[in-house]
């Protein structure tokens, strides 16, 4: 059986991970994320999917990382299940 790794369904999150200062925000829409005054970072393709980046800091010294993602591909939920199950092995 074979399962589709990938699937192309932007969805919008926030994820702030605390005492790093890191706040991500995914974004649904191309052009929303196009809108975004900051410079793209093309990160490819690789096992977890494809993904544009973009990428603020707030003023000061201790200021909070924004950082703005749109997936181009994104791993399916049942990829990452079959990753998780358990597999046989043959010695």
């Amino acid at each position: 059986m074979s399962i589709e790794r990938f699937e192309h369904r932007p969805t919008e999150f926030v994820s702030v991970h605390a005492g790093s200062g890191l706040v991500y925000v995914g974004i649904a829409s191309r052009e929303d994320f196009d809108n975004i005054a900051a410079p793209v970072c093309d990160h490819g393709e690789n096992e977890k999917g494809h993904v544009l980046t973009k990428w603020v800091q707030a003023p000061g010294d201790n200021g909070a990382i924004v950082i703005f993602q749109y997936w181009l591909k994104s791993r399916t939920v049942a990829s990452l299940l079959a990753d998780k199950a358990p597999r046989e092995v043959s010695i």
